[in-house]
């Protein structure tokens, strides 16, 4: 199986989906798409770190 993230989500869209019973608890949400490929990096067991910084 796969594991899904949805990203992207407003209030209202989700109080949507909670109002026709569809449960948010067990899904991977988040609010926007990097905050998605960051939790997605995280699940891999990816840590970003900065190697230098730029002069």
């Amino acid at each position: 199986g796969a594991i899904v993230i949805v990203t992207g989500l407003s209030p209202e869209i989700a109080q949507t989906l909670v109002n026709i019973g569809v449960d948010l608890g067990k899904m991977n949400t988040v609010g926007d798409l990097q905050g998605g490929i960051e939790h997605a990096e995280r699940l891999l067991g990816y840590k970003v770190m900065l190697l230098a910084e730029a002069n």
